[in-house]
């Protein structure tokens, strides 16, 4: 089957190529690997086929996951950031625009993505979230304030998914908010 082939085809990729000790000793993917997964169309491998993906659906997308992750666990961390919150978040909750503009690099692994939520006063907790956008004058964008820590793949990454707190205003709450993703080049 399909995912048969990619499996061993991932297997042999890991086995021959990605050499875990170096990738620690550096504190960086080389190049070649990176290029090499998206080659093999890891990098978009539970996306959509019509859209260049492989179309694997979660069984698979674990299955290759589980080699990775075996053979060098940052490797595994840079592929799922790049695949579950740069690509998954733009077919989940992407516009039309954003898809077309930013779908087929990511999928082919032309460009990379990232996600930045840990803050400093925040962790890891989505929740808590303390960066704010603010809505331009204008209304045609975002004024981004906060800092963000621990972004993965955000030294490699072209495009980053960055969580902030935006206005909500109610009725009984004038200054409520609630958290958006953004996409940051």
């Amino acid at each position: 089957t399909k995912t048969d082939e990619a499996l061993a085809a991932v297997k042999h990729f890991a086995d021959t190529q990605i050499d875990d000790v170096l990738i620690d000793k550096i504190a960086d993917i080389p190049q070649s690997v990176i290029d090499g997964l998206a080659k093999l169309g890891v990098l978009g491998m539970a996306a959509p086929e019509d859209i260049g993906g492989k179309g694997f659906n979660q069984q698979g997308y674990c299955q290759i996951m589980e080699i990775i992750g075996g053979k060098c666990a940052s490797t595994a961390v840079f592929v799922n950031a790049h695949h579950s919150i740069g690509i998954r978040s733009l077919l989940l909750f992407g516009t039309e625009e954003q898809k077309k503009r930013w779908l087929p690099d990511l999928v082919a692994g032309k460009k990379l993505g990232a996600f930045a939520l840990t803050e400093p006063e925040a962790g890891s907790d989505a929740g808590n979230v303390q960066t704010r956008a603010v809505p331009t004058e204008d209304g045609t964008g975002y004024i981004l304030n906060g800092e963000k820590r621990y972004i993965t793949n955000g030294g490699i990454a072209d495009v980053l998914t960055v969580m902030a707190r935006t206005p909500a205003p109610t009725k009984d709450n004038p200054n409520e908010t609630k958290i958006t993703a953004f996409l940051v080049t």
